[in-house]
């Protein structure tokens, strides 16, 4: 539930961003969007998980990094199903954002990292446009 309250105000700042930049080359959208992830970051955090920072890198896409509390990443193993059954969650979430379906239709990609307390990496989940079809 606390990832769904999450995933709902990423898509809330991306309808911000995407009513904005109507018109905007994909570039702007990206960096608009990484912008609008940092200034509003504490607002999409909680107790489990803090978006650290969004930055836009090649090929259209925004990378937020977070970090996840209470894991080892020393001992954190994440299997391909968890990975596959995670990123089809968030699939299904956005699917009924059509701000987020704006982000997919101007060919923006999203990338999400995590990391534990210590900078650890522990996985990633990417979502391009065509995962939505």
């Amino acid at each position: 539930m606390k990832k769904r309250t999450i995933l709902t105000r990423i898509a809330l700042i991306i309808m911000v961003i995407c009513v904005s930049a109507c018109g905007n080359p994909k570039q702007k959208i990206a960096e608009q969007l990484a912008k609008e992830i940092n200034d509003q970051k504490s607002l999409i955090s909680n107790s489990q998980v803090r978006i650290d920072y969004a930055e836009v890198l090649p090929n259209f896409t925004v990378k937020t990094n977070s970090t996840i509390f209470g894991v080892d990443g020393t001992d954190f193993f994440m299997t391909e199903e968890i990975l596959n059954e995670t990123k089809q969650m968030m699939l299904s979430t956005f699917k009924t954002q059509p701000e987020i379906l704006k982000v997919k239709d101007a060919g923006i990609s999203l990338l999400y990292s995590y990391a534990d307390e210590n900078g650890i990496f522990l996985y990633e989940i990417a979502i391009n446009p065509e995962d939505f079809d």
